[in-house]
């Protein structure tokens, strides 16, 4: 145990500045923000203010699609900087020449692999977690002051939201890590080779009027596939209507949400995520260390 938490110190250690570039972001984002805010008011009088005339029903769907955004931008964030980390981990050590020194220590391999994986995924997790968390906190405390909602709806969009972000977030992690551990310094192989195949399965559909499924749609669907829900969807206005309002598209929102959790799509990122880890040790485990 104690080997293994020397390994993910000495991971935080190297990499701890890249992990809290968003923390820095937000509070810069909120400084900025209270300037502009200043500004407005001192200067032009300018003061916030919500139609009293709104619907509830409309100010609590609102609202909570609102938050669920502010909860699931520092998650999106993380991603951005998950991928630098991720790179430079499996990297850096055959780039500067001292995987060796690493390496030689009495430690497995698939121990390393698991250090490295385990604390992007706790702080690509956390930090955003608590990004968020300040974010709701702000969003329904200003929101509450000038208006008359009720503030459970937007802590259960921030609890939903970060329940659902889970596992796209191990699953895009892995990705990276197995293609960061195959291209090395190269990123920009895989992109280029994403769109090679891509234009191929395009080609050969087209040609052979085959149905070959687009690679970079499943990509991008596994990745954040039935993370949000959509209030402009025909089919909540119907049952809505058919059920006399017993069903808001609010409360179909949540209980969509909820159903997502538990989707066989999640059963899918969990199981390829794990694949990916697996053929990531193994081409880690057979470069030539200098």
């Amino acid at each position: 145990m104690k080997q293994f938490k020397g390994l993910i110190q000495k991971e935080w250690n190297t990499y701890k500045k890249v992990f809290m570039v968003p923390i820095w972001l937000a509070i810069g984002f909120y400084a900025l923000n209270i300037l502009l805010s200043l500004y407005s008011l001192t200067r032009h009088n300018f003061v916030f203010t919500v139609p009293i005339d709104i619907n509830p029903d409309h100010l609590n769907l609102g609202t909570y699609f609102i938050a669920q955004i502010a909860a699931i931008l520092p998650y999106g964030l993380m991603i951005i900087f998950i991928i630098k980390i991720v790179s430079d981990m499996m990297n850096d050590d055959f780039k500067n020449k001292c995987a060796i020194f690493h390496l030689a220590q009495p430690v497995s391999i698939f121990k390393v692999i698991i250090a490295k994986i385990s604390l992007v995924l706790f702080a690509g997790y956390t930090i955003p977690l608590v990004i968020a968390l300040v974010n709701q906190v702000i969003f329904s405390s200003i929101f509450r002051y000038y208006a008359d909602f009720q503030v459970s709806y937007s802590y259960i969009a921030f609890i939903q939201t970060s329940l659902i972000v889970i596992i796209p977030i191990v699953f895009l992690s892995s990705l990276f890590l197995m293609l960061e551990t195959i291209f090395q310094k190269k990123s920009y192989m895989y992109v280029v080779g994403a769109f090679v195949i891509e234009t191929l399965i395009n080609i050969a559909n087209r040609v052979w009027s085959l149905k070959v499924p687009s690679l970079i749609n499943n990509i991008i669907y596994l990745s954040i596939g039935k993370t949000m829900t959509n209030p402009f969807d025909s089919q909540k206005y119907l049952f809505q209507k058919v059920s006399n309002g017993a069903y808001s598209i609010l409360t179909q929102s949540i209980q969509e949400i909820w159903i997502n959790l538990f989707d066989i799509l999640n059963l899918w990122r969990l199981v390829l995520s794990v694949l990916f880890i697996v053929i990531a040790y193994y081409f880690y485990k057979s470069r030539e260390i200098a």
